[in-house]
């Protein structure tokens, strides 16, 4: 019996959009209304795998058998490092938290190079920010620095953009900076192309400009001081300005500082009117850790309390080091981001991984997981809740039944299979 669920929402990127209609016929999706080209495949390609199985070693086992291993490798760790989270529920993310205080443990997501430079950069200087609603109904500048929405992001327009401002009436200027023309630069009103590399030196510049700070220079990273000069007036000038940044603006080594310079402009701007920051990126993987504990990443547990260190509890440093003698992967997303020292341990080391049924087979020159666990796919087979780039958490619906167990489910087996090892 066919049947369209409403209101579904998207896990494909980090606009969570929740306003898909989806059919559903004996027990398997077979349509996505609104679903856009990158999340089409996921729902196209929803059907589980029945045949994929718990593995040890390679080999197929029962999940309890699994589950039982996976206990005994942690308990059995000196220094076990949890590590992923980028796909998992607010849910599962409190039950590896919880695993990892009782492990005395470490817990480092998998975040990018430039989300964990904003993480710093958010310390030490702070930001203004706001939520995609507030962009939808107040934004009258919205500014795209280092970003590419309508790539990475494929229904961001159509929803937070396009939609006309409920409080303003002059309709919306957009302005993008970025070292390339792409197709959100099309669509802007004004686009500054600056030279790779630039955008700290800009940004300094445009700091300047706005507080009315002479300079001397004529041109700053291949942009006209005139054209800062414009760009800086629409700003101040601006009711709501609101903005965007992604990985292109901090591409460099000291990505930190070219994140703290745009936090503090934001921060000059609230000066002559409301001003906003969102980073342009995928659902939050920090924000249950941060909770729970003060702290976005790099969080130790061997003392009884949660220690922070961005760098020296770092999983990269970690698996480097070959401090961590045990290994907790929650998905494989962000793999790519630890450097290849880091990959490379993971071949001498116990590693558990969990992640959806449906995902690609790993690579054997990468490494053999010890111990392997399927799981129902998040935003699918199984609900939950998860934060939007905004911060704005967002109820998944489970659309489909599966054999397999959620994240969270295994992770409460994994830690009260450890529980009952200590007792």
């Amino acid at each position: 019996m066919a049947k369209q669920i409403d209101n579904v929402t998207c896990v494909s990127c980090g606009c969570l959009c929740d306003d898909l209609a989806v059919q559903i016929a004996d027990g398997q999706i077979t349509s996505a209304e609104r679903a856009c080209s990158i999340s089409q495949p996921l729902f196209v390609a929803s059907q589980e795998n029945k045949t994929v199985t718990a593995e040890i070693e390679g080999k197929e086992v029962s999940l309890e058998a699994a589950i039982d291993r996976a206990s005994e490798i942690l308990d059995s760790s000196c220094s076990p490092l949890i590590w992923g989270l980028a796909e998992s529920t607010i849910e599962a993310q409190r039950k590896a938290i919880a695993l990892a205080d009782r492990l005395g443990g470490t817990v480092d997501p998998a975040l990018s190079p430039f989300h964990r430079a904003a993480l710093i950069a958010l310390q030490s200087v702070g930001i203004s920010t706001c939520t995609l609603g507030e962009v939808k109904q107040r934004a009258d500048v919205v500014l795209f620095w280092g970003c590419d929405p309508m790539t990475t992001h494929p229904r961001f327009f159509e929803r937070f953009i396009d939609p006309p401002c409920k409080f303003t009436a002059t309709g919306r200027n957009l302005v993008v900076v970025d070292d390339e023309r792409h197709e959100t630069a099309s669509l802007a009103n004004e686009f500054l192309q600056i030279e790779p590399g630039a955008d700290f030196e800009v940004l300094s510049t445009l700091r300047a400009i706005v507080a009315e700070v002479e300079i001397e220079s004529e041109t700053v990273g291949r942009v006209s001081l005139a054209q800062l000069q414009a760009l800086s007036n629409t700003l101040k000038a601006s009711n709501y300005p609101v903005l965007f940044f992604g990985s292109g603006i901090a591409e460099d080594e000291d990505a930190s500082s070219t994140l703290e310079s745009l936090f503090l402009l934001v921060r000059q701007l609230n000066d002559h009117s409301r001003c906003s920051a969102i980073g342009l990126g995928g659902p939050i993987a920090e924000n249950v850790l941060t909770w729970q504990t003060g702290y976005p990443c790099g969080v130790n547990f061997a003392t009884g309390y949660p220690r922070f260190d961005p760098v020296a509890y770092s999983a990269t440093r970690l698996l480097e080091s070959g401090e961590a003698d045990a290994l907790l992967m929650c998905g494989k997303s962000g793999f790519q981001h630890l450097a290849k020292a880091a990959r490379e341990k993971l071949h001498d080391m116990p590693v558990v991984l969990l992640e959806p049924a449906q995902s690609a087979p790993y690579d054997n020159n990468q490494f053999v997981p010890t111990v392997r666990i399927p799981l129902a796919r998040v935003g699918i087979h199984t609900g939950g809740t998860v934060f939007r780039m905004d911060g704005v958490p967002l109820p998944l619906r489970q659309l489909t039944q599966s054999s397999h167990l959620s994240e969270e489910e295994v992770l409460t087996a994994i830690l009260e299979g450890v529980l009952k090892t200590c007792c």
